[in-house]
């Protein structure tokens, strides 16, 4: 859906109140269509290695992170994942023998969808302050190089995380659910997680209570298609048990996680809790998908690891598929990378101004997602101009082929 340029802040506004965030609700993932209860054993044959990529993209200096803050984060995420955390023994009784080691590593991206070595970070100064809010024609500017933010990296197989200043009212994090994606509501280009820059990691920018990574932890496991343990809604904070624990709305579809209707919004409780009496047992408040401070979530339930096993399969087979950022940008292994090939000389608006320096050479341009948008075949050298769609803006590889050589360039249109 395209919008107007003047439609697009009452478009971002309806939609902040739809939701109706608040300082409480700092969590702004939603997805209109959660997938159904899941009844599997998730039983992986062995861990896996989710690579990611992280854009940290700054107004100004306070919001630019350190490497060490960034590396923090991710140190965090794999003792979260991996049951590692040094404070699970603060767990309740009840839930003691429901903690499940979610068998998912993550790593800094060692590599960049071209196979050229990379940390796995990328620094962005950007002009628009509050870029995190900001949309040009229905895209969210934080996920393009052209609007003034940075690029995913092919989502198929890379975890993107951005790190900015959001500027939602009480957002601390979003994570696009699987099912967003499949269903097309929101764009490949803008599949990972967004992380405010103040909750991201541990020290650095990260401001207390919610300076233990935690958030990031909480919003990844909505990109792997967990909901609140609440569900999918909010409760009001006055709703009567005897209302809101029976409506099937307010249900994480979960089995482990009993009926939980109370957020904990930055509280740090103890002790037995329980929001739906005679439902089961008592509230599941210590897991990472709630909205308790960080100190205070340290969980992640065996049916839940369930559910995010089912969705990798489901949604997300290249995070599982070793292959995939090898196959990213082209479809095939890595040729001979060479840079003797052809010329850039001029690129903008559809126009691409080439010079052929060899004969018969087989040409492609893709997105970042690794998607082709345009090819054609140059039989002789020399120089050439070459159109493409219109439709087609932004940050691209150009790659150009011939007997197992192949020379890539990165062009902006």
């Amino acid at each position: 859906m395209i919008y107007a340029p003047s439609t697009i802040k009452l478009s971002v506004l309806f939609f902040l109140l739809s939701f109706t965030i608040n300082a409480q609700d700092w969590c702004a993932s939603r997805t209109t269509n959660p997938s159904p209860w899941v009844e599997l054993t998730a039983t992986p044959v062995t861990a896996i290695t989710i690579p990611v990529v992280v854009h940290n993209v700054y107004y100004d200096d306070a919001q630019r992170l350190t490497e060490t803050q960034i590396q923090s984060q991710i140190a965090v995420l794999n003792e979260d994942f991996r049951s590692a955390n040094a404070d699970l023994d603060q767990v309740i009784n009840w839930y003691q023998n429901k903690i499940a080691d979610m068998e998912i590593n993550f790593v800094l991206a060692d590599q960049d969808p071209l196979g050229n070595p990379h940390s796995g970070i990328i620094f962005s100064p950007t002009s628009i302050d509050g870029i995190g809010n900001d949309f040009t024609n229905g895209r969210r500017n934080l996920c393009y190089d052209d609007l003034g933010g940075s690029s995913a990296w092919c989502t198929d197989c890379y975890l993107n995380i951005w790190v900015a200043d959001l500027d939602f009212s009480g957002v601390a994090g979003i994570g696009i659910f699987p099912t967003e994606i499949a269903s097309g509501e929101v764009p490949r280009a803008e599949d990972g997680v967004y992380i405010q820059y103040d909750r991201f990691g541990r020290g650095g920018t990260a401001t207390a209570p919610y300076d233990l990574g935690r958030t990031c932890t909480h919003e990844i496991g909505h990109y792997l298609n967990l909901l609140h343990l609440w569900g999918n809604v909010t409760p009001p904070s006055n709703c009567n048990p005897g209302t809101c624990c029976p409506d099937p709305v307010y249900d994480d579809l979960v089995a482990d996680t009993e009926k939980q209707v109370w957020t904990y919004a930055g509280l740090c409780p103890s002790g037995f809790q329980d929001s739906c009496p005679g439902n089961g047992g008592p509230d599941n408040y210590q897991n990472f998908m709630g909205f308790v401070e960080d100190a205070c979530a340290v969980m992640f339930t065996q049916g839940q690891k369930d559910r995010v096993w089912n969705a990798l399969q489901t949604y997300r087979p290249g995070l599982l598929n070793p292959d995939c950022i090898e196959q990213c940008v082209v479809g095939t292994k890595t040729p001979q990378q060479v840079n003797n090939l052809f010329k850039l000389i001029y690129s903008l608006h559809g126009e691409l101004m080439l010079e052929a320096l060899t004969p018969d050479l087989d040409w492609g341009l893709y997105n970042v997602l690794g998607q082709e948008v345009a090819s054609w075949r140059s039989e002789l050298a020399g120089g050439f101009t070459q159109w493409v769609p219109i439709a087609v803006e932004g940050m691209h590889f150009l790659v150009a082929q011939k007997d197992g050589a192949r020379q890539v360039r990165k062009v902006l249109l």
